[in-house]
């Protein structure tokens, strides 16, 4: 399995945010740690634009022996096409960058399960049961290899999966629910309050951050 990691530096709320540290490590090398610990994936690209402000965030990558793309700061799908077309995989997990504190266990329990069906996208956002920062999808690559960009519109492209959930009847999707509901929770860094929570988060648990279930980061953000 593919992985791709959409980031960019670009963030109008928080700038510059993927290589902003934490517990000393970029943003983004925390979720690479993270990735690198679901034993379904083979590879790993950096999925970023070709804008000079991603310029440092290419250079990170480069110097950290990951992969990195880059393409239209506009039209993210093609990024994303791209890549399955240049990576002879099946299927493609799609993970953004604001994520630091994906829960490994989660995902490798989504994704063996997601192995005993047949589908176009398997995800756990649609609906949304789980706290942002924890969001998943499994891509059937020839899908994306196969699409015809001109039927997107500009936001769609922008979104990657947008146009399958809106036109879900042409396509099988299935949708991994969690036993309570959590989508009111975030663990994910989009502005400067999100960061300063999440900070608080890794101090607390220390050296344990990478082992704690998103169930116990959900109740320790809640308090």
């Amino acid at each position: 399995m593919l992985c791709i990691i959409q980031a960019r530096m670009g963030s109008k709320r928080l700038p510059n945010k993927m290589l902003i540290r934490i517990d000393n490590q970029p943003i983004l090398q925390h979720v690479i740690n993270r990735v690198n610990k679901i034993k379904y994936v083979k590879k790993i690209c950096v999925a970023t634009t070709k804008l000079k402000i991603d310029d440092e965030l290419a250079k990170y990558c480069k110097e950290n022996n990951t992969e990195v793309f880059r393409g239209s700061n506009i039209n993210v799908f093609d990024r994303f096409q791209k890549l399955c077309i240049d990576n002879k995989f099946s299927k493609v997990l799609r993970i953004n960058g604001d994520s630091p504190l994906m829960d490994n266990n989660l995902f490798n329990k989504i994704i063996k399960i997601s192995n005993n069906y047949i589908y176009d996208l398997f995800t756990n956002i649609h609906p949304r049961s789980f706290p942002r920062g924890q969001s998943l999808e499994i891509i059937n690559s020839e899908i994306i290899k196969k699409f015809n960009q001109n039927l997107m519109t500009r936001s769609e492209k922008e979104h990657v999966t947008r146009y399958f959930y809106k036109n879900n009847k042409k396509y099988k999707i299935i949708n991994y629910k969690a036993k309570t509901d959590c989508s009111s929770i975030n663990l994910s860094i989009d502005t400067h309050e999100d960061l300063k929570k999440i900070k608080k988060l890794f101090k607390h648990f220390k050296k344990d951050i990478y082992n704690i279930s998103y169930n116990e980061m959900s109740k320790f953000i809640s308090r």
